[in-house]
């Protein structure tokens, strides 16, 4: 089953990116990403922000929780199986 599209996360995303830019922070952006994507940005982010004092993840788009574990859902994501929560989602309880 595929997640239905939202409208404003894009949105919600370019604002608070600009916001942080002009806050100083440096931003890490990405918009509609596929597993992978989401994946490869959240490697990025680990590796810019290990030193960092203070990091911010905001992430606007679906989610979900099964068995006490969350999930950030891909835009690619076809959940068909609760096997497929491993594979084919980003779970942020690790």
């Amino acid at each position: 089953v595929n997640a239905v599209p939202l409208p404003n996360p894009a949105n919600d995303a370019q604002l608070i990116a600009s916001t942080l830019r002009n806050a100083g922070f440096d931003v890490i952006e990405g918009v509609d990403q596929d597993n992978q994507g989401m994946h490869s940005l959240i490697s990025r982010f680990t590796e810019e922000s290990y030193n960092a004092d203070l990091a911010v993840i905001f992430y606007a788009g679906h989610g979900m929780q099964v068995d006490g574990k969350n999930y950030l859902i891909p835009v690619d994501a076809e959940l068909t199986s609760p096997a497929y929560l491993k594979t084919r989602t980003v779970q942020i309880d690790e």
